[in-house]
């Protein structure tokens, strides 16, 4: 595996967005999600209304085969650090990052800039 997936990536995804998809498929087999993304994308689109949207995003996630990679003891260590150090982070943002850095993966996201505090993180975004 090289490259954790955030939700908003795997969001534009569903939505069939141009590049974001064409990252997505070349690299698809070196790609995983958080299990804290699998929520975010969950809880997403159970809040949706029903009806076309909602059943495209349900059709993507009912298919995604993507390893889940858990919130453990080592990223826990390095998010409470980081937390400590940086002051302020969304909690859900310190996870994913938390995950990719033990992991020695690189975060996929849409939103770099929420990252880009984070000690030793590869980032790249998929959306340009």
């Amino acid at each position: 595996m090289k490259f954790l997936l955030d939700t908003n990536v795997l969001s534009l995804v569903a939505r069939l967005h141009r590049k974001a998809t064409e990252r997505y498929e070349k690299h698809l087999e070196e790609c995983s999600i958080p299990a804290v993304v699998w929520h975010e994308l969950r809880h997403g689109v159970q809040k949706m209304k029903s009806g076309a949207i909602k059943r495209q995003f349900l059709d993507f996630y009912d298919t995604l085969a993507l390893p889940i990679l858990p919130y453990d003891r080592v990223a826990a260590e390095f998010h409470a650090s980081e937390r400590a150090r940086i002051r302020s982070s969304k909690y859900a943002d310190g996870q994913i990052a938390a995950i990719a850095v033990t992991r020695g993966l690189t975060l996929v996201t849409a939103n770099t800039s929420d990252f880009k505090a984070f000690r030793d993180l590869r980032l790249e975004d998929w959306s340009r």
